[in-house]
């Protein structure tokens, strides 16, 4: 009698609960463990491999399919959660569910908008026992499950034609109902707009005031953006304006960017500097000029060559160049009328000076001694007037212990320091990472030969051997150009022809099993 009421019971579609196992019974009325409590749910990226055959969960242009392993975003799932049930996400954010909200045995199963009925949600369960573990995706308020049963789970060899379908497999019998869930990347939506940042300087001085950028080309509606250094949020629009901080040093700021479920993510670096100065000459007002690599005294001229940033070492300060290079004694000496030159970075007493302020000296004037010594910077050729010839350097150790001479005061005045205006901070780069795998390595060097070009020209880059990945450019407006599908064997070179098109700028984007670059080119014809 038992066994009769068990069959009636599965005839109706009934379980039973016992405590927290739930069990479903065959026609036999032979009781089969089902689900061993509520089985944790995982959010993440998966590939789905079926247990039968090792074939993988496709998207094919939108037809679920199941196809050998092709290490391409088409095969890359999200699980995401939806209380006690999952959804099984596409990279396009499209879910998959039942057609027409089945659920009947044979219904196909196809990529469908995100929601939250019950065709479009899952019980992820595990299989007791399995080896490799595999897992069921059950239909939400049902029995039935995602299976291949076409070809015995090896599909039907149209593409047109989708694999997958709800199955009746109580007892997990078949491998093609059972998935083996691998941890993989996140599929980059193919939808997503293209973002590129950019700093209005990225070599601020400290405290100075800078704005970090970004454009939106393709569908840029409802793009939300958050700006961060480190995990503080400092902005939420697409463009902020900050204060640089107050100690020097390399800082990254993260623009993510999400729309729909997706985040892509740039980086903008900035080299936040010592503040930059003009030194001025008390006794004549000329100023200390870079002249092609030669320190000369020259009237104002409002160029970097006379901007000058102090840089602390220590007591000391350096006085630092745009390009890096420093104040220093030739041969590094110390005698009265060796001369000053630029020198390489570095730390040595001869690179060094003491600032040190002059009392009683209106405007108020500095005077720079050098490190372990008693001498200074001065200009003493023509009463600071200088050498005529740009080929002479006007700048000499000097003896004026008592600070007499106007030629060896400097008055500083504050200036902006040299400014850049650079995408990313590495000639118009742009990284997009995945938000999933904030750890993914990302393709090196993305170059582009010459630049700005007539619509000819050459992509180098780096790509990990046998990883896949896509070459795409297009315009600012999203438009597409140029794409190509790759397969990596380390450094590439990629040959383009776009003669075809008219002068402007475009947007070369390498999106890779990890995350992306991009780099912007100007055709001019």
């Amino acid at each position: 009698m038992l066994k009769n009421y068990l069959s009636v019971l599965l005839m109706l579609g009934c379980q039973v609960a016992i405590g927290q196992i739930t069990y479903t019974y065959d026609n036999a009325g032979n009781r089969i463990k089902r689900v061993a409590g509520t089985p944790p749910v995982t959010t993440g990226c998966y590939t789905m491999k079926m247990a039968g055959n090792g074939r993988f969960l496709t998207n094919v242009n939108g037809i679920l399919k199941v196809k050998p392993a092709s290490n391409t975003d088409s095969q890359r799932w999200k699980i995401e959660s939806s209380g006690p049930h999952v959804k099984i996400k596409a990279g396009d954010n499209r879910v998959v569910g039942v057609a027409n909200g089945g659920n009947t045995e044979g219904d196909i199963l196809t990529l469908q908008t995100d929601g939250t009925a019950d065709h479009l949600l899952w019980s992820k369960t595990p299989m007791p026992g399995s080896n490799p573990a595999s897992e069921a995706f059950v239909r939400k308020n049902s029995t039935l499950l995602i299976g291949s049963p076409l070809n015995w789970g090896d599909g039907d060899p149209s593409d047109l034609i989708t694999d997958v379908r709800l199955g009746n497999d109580p007892t997990y019998v078949w491998g093609a109902s059972k998935w083996i869930l691998e941890t993989s990347s996140c599929p980059v939506n193919p939808n997503m707009p293209v973002i590129t940042t950019s700093s209005s300087n990225l070599n601020p001085a400290i405290n100075a005031s800078f704005t970090l950028t970004s454009s939106c080309s393709g569908d840029c509606s409802g793009v939300s953006y958050v700006w961060r250094l480190g995990t503080t949020t400092v902005g939420t629009t697409a463009n902020v304006t900050l204060s640089a901080p107050s100690t020097p040093g390399s800082y990254s700021y993260t623009l993510t960017a999400s729309k729909g479920g997706s985040t892509v993510t740039s980086t903008v670096t900035v080299n936040v500097t010592a503040p930059c100065y003009t030194m001025k000459l008390a006794s004549n007002s000329k100023l200390l000029t870079n002249v092609n690599g030669v320190l000369k005294v020259k009237p104002a001229n409002n160029t970097d060559s006379q901007k000058w940033r102090l840089e602390s070492s220590g007591p000391h300060v350096k006085v630092v160049a745009p390009d890096n290079r420093v104040l220093g004694v030739a041969g590094g000496g110390n005698t009265d009328g060796d001369i000053i030159t630029l020198q390489t970075n570095g730390t040595a007493d001869h690179l060094l000076w003491s600032k040190t302020p002059i009392p009683g000296s209106s405007p108020a004037s500095e005077a720079f001694i050098r490190k372990n010594s008693t001498l200074l910077i001065g200009s003493p050729f023509n009463w600071g007037d200088g050498d005529p010839s740009d080929l002479v350097t006007d700048v000499l150790l000097g003896n004026d212990p008592t600070y007499i001479y106007g030629a060896s005061k400097w008055i500083l005045e504050t200036t902006s320091c040299p400014s850049s205006s650079a995408r990313i901070g590495m000639s118009e780069v742009m990284e997009v990472a995945n938000v999933s795998n904030p750890d993914a390595e990302v393709v090196n060097d993305l170059t582009v030969s010459p630049n700005p070009n007539q619509g000819e020209f050459e992509v180098s880059f780096y790509l990990e051997s046998d990883k896949g990945a896509s070459l795409t450019i297009v315009n600012p407006d999203g438009r597409r150009f140029y794409h190509k599908k790759l397969i990596g064997k380390g450094h590439h070179t990629e040959s383009v022809n776009l003669t075809g098109v008219n002068s402007g700028i475009f947007i070369i984007q390498l999106v890779t099993e990890t995350g992306s670059k991009s780099k912007k080119i100007s055709v001019a014809k």
